[in-house]
């Protein structure tokens, strides 16, 4: 978060000066996520794993979602797709929230 108001005071040689400065610190996602890809027969699977929801998650390959309200990991996306390709994933906790994991990167 961003956090305003907060005053910087320097004293050197008997004189003092004050400054307002704004401070934004940057926390890590808080949803952790990792993938792991493989193939049977062939065809790409990809497993994700997360930790640090509060409940069911969007699922998104790409960009774009692929699975809604998914409670329980692991999670498997059966790409089911021949050859190299590679995919980024992203869960975000279901209800239109922001709250959302690092992306994983899956390459075949």
């Amino acid at each position: 978060g961003t956090y305003n108001g907060i005053t910087v005071t320097g004293t050197s040689s008997g004189i003092t000066h004050s400054t307002g400065v704004s401070l934004t610190v940057n926390a890590p996602a808080p949803i952790a996520l990792t993938a792991s890809g493989y193939k049977v027969k062939g065809l790409q699977k990809a497993d994700l794993s997360w930790t640090g929801a509060t409940g069911s998650v969007d699922v998104y390959r790409n960009g774009s979602r692929i699975a809604a309200s998914i409670t329980v990991s692991p999670y498997t996306d059966n790409i089911d797709q021949r050859g190299s390709g590679s995919y980024t994933y992203r869960v975000c906790e279901s209800g239109g929230t922001t709250t959302c994991s690092n992306d994983a990167t899956v390459t075949f």
